[in-house]
């Protein structure tokens, strides 16, 4: 499918499409949940590198439940820059808030939020909603690692036709 087809589909198909994505490289070891972090590689040439053409490679990253929503949709839909991190050599960086816009428009800002505050295990940057918070202690509490974590979270997005209901 190329990115004109998988924009035409409705939000909720495009949620599901990047969950299971997502789901699919986790279990190839692409992608390495990681809290505390949006998306981090490693190459040796010192430039910056373009997200798609890296996840496309099947270039190993870590990623938190942002980043890995992050790389999927920039695999499948668009070019976003990962800059060189100024503190570990080698290491890339992708920034959530230069893109919080884009992955806004298929899974809304709520969603984004809640499905962070769960992998993070809200020591995150967002703060679940009052009327969120029962459930998603629950979540946390049954899924306590992070990589159990992040897969039961695609899992229930691809389960709930699209939306983290945890």
């Amino acid at each position: 499918m190329n990115a004109s087809e998988f924009r035409k589909l409705p939000r909720w198909k495009q949620r599901v499409l990047i969950a299971k994505d997502v789901l699919k490289r986790l279990s190839t070891k692409q992608f390495k949940p990681h809290p505390g972090i949006w998306v981090h590689a490693w190459m040796d040439d010192g430039k910056t590198m373009d997200l798609q053409k890296l996840v496309n490679a099947g270039q190993q990253c870590e990623v938190c439940a942002l980043g890995g929503i992050m790389a999927s949709y920039a695999s499948k839909l668009n070019s976003i820059q990962l800059a060189p991190s100024i503190r570990d050599k080698g290491k890339y960086v992708a920034d959530f808030g230069a893109h919080d816009a884009k992955l806004s428009r298929v899974f809304g800002k709520t969603q984004l939020e809640l499905i962070e505050s769960v992998f993070e295990d809200e020591e995150g940057i967002f703060i679940i909603p009052d009327s969120k918070y029962d459930a998603a202690e629950d979540f946390i509490d049954k899924y306590p690692m992070p990589e159990q974590r992040f897969k039961a979270i695609f899992q229930n997005i691809v389960k709930n036709s699209g939306t983290f209901n945890p």
